[in-house]
């Protein structure tokens, strides 16, 4: 079967023929989200096999389409150029006449946002900052990672939420989906729920219309090192209107109760991470990831292993939107 007609409509014995003795054999259903189908796979190079996730784009409305293509086809590309141990590894994508789709790596682990809906309060300090940590380590690993061609990948992710961080049962932490949803999408739209994650983490400037960043990305973060530690970013809001003036505006209102709590360096990173104005925040997530390590020094964040992770379900990767 051709890998365009399998994208289409992918049963559990549908093969994506990727060319040169390569191929994915699909074998379920992982997950669907607002636009995507996510299926488990695996992936057989010559003689070689690896479990794999494909996300198939299904749901591209045809007027989206081109710029849509456009965009994955680069993102996908540079993302298949990032090799850290904090970064869900892409091994493939197509984006022929079906619908296109990426092959990734599959993560037996939890997502954030799971492990926080399982739980009634911030997380612990130490915790927070080594999953923001690893996190911010994960964005200065596409930012600032070599292109074959020469340069710098400058993949943002454009998009980071608690739906992209992944813990596995060793306490590994990995993010997926970089540059594969539309941060614009969310603060366009007519109707928006207020919590949704992708709509937390869009900074002012991508509300009106500029493209992914390096600094946008330190925006996501900051908003998410926020929702670990005191508050999600939009508990305030009694409205939809009111999460979208917040969005447009660059507000990120603080839980004085909660931040009252914190190290005042924890404090100021948080600030200096979510400022409306781009120029003011860390310039990329290597900085930002510089003073989350100053910070973890005297609180003695060393081991991975102490994330909050007990009896974590095997779940796979880049289901996201």
């Amino acid at each position: 079967m051709s890998s365009a007609s399998a994208a289409d409509s992918p049963t559990p014995t549908t093969i994506l023929d990727l060319g040169v003795e390569r191929r994915v054999v699909l074998d379920g259903v992982i997950g669907c989200g607002s636009r995507t189908v996510v299926y488990r796979g695996t992936l057989e190079s010559y003689d070689a096999r690896r479990p794999v996730a494909v996300k198939v784009f299904d749901g591209i409305a045809p007027a989206d389409r081109a710029a849509f293509v456009r965009r994955f086809d680069v993102a996908a590309t540079r993302a298949a150029c990032v090799v850290n141990a904090r970064v869900v590894a892409t091994y493939d994508h197509r984006v022929g006449d079906g619908a296109p789709f990426v092959v990734t790596e599959r993560v037996d682990g939890t997502s954030l946002d799971r492990i926080l809906a399982g739980r009634s309060g911030a997380l612990d300090i130490d915790h927070a900052v080594l999953i923001a940590l690893r996190a911010a380590e994960a964005l200065d690993a596409a930012w600032s990672g070599d292109h074959p061609d020469g340069g710098k990948l400058h993949l943002a992710h454009g998009a980071l939420c608690a739906r992209d961080v992944f813990i596995n049962a060793r306490g590994v932490v990995a993010v997926a989906d970089f540059g594969l949803s539309d941060p614009y999408e969310a603060s366009r739209a007519k109707t928006v729920d207020p919590s949704s994650p992708r709509l937390a983490a869009t900074a002012p400037e991508i509300a009106a219309g500029a493209s992914p960043s390096a600094r946008a990305d330190v925006f996501a973060l900051g908003v998410l090192l926020h929702e670990l530690v005191a508050a999600p970013r939009f508990a305030w809001c009694s409205s939809p209107a009111d999460a979208l003036r917040g969005v447009r505006a660059g507000i990120v209102r603080e839980n004085p109760f909660a931040m009252a709590s914190l190290p005042t360096s924890l404090r100021d990173v948080i600030r200096c991470a979510t400022e409306g104005d781009p120029m003011q925040r860390f310039a990329d997530a290597g900085a930002l990831a510089a003073s989350l390590r100053r910070i973890a020094r005297p609180l003695g964040v060393r081991d991975s292993a102490r994330l909050p992770v007990s009896r974590p379900r095997p779940f796979d990767a880049a289901i996201g939107s």
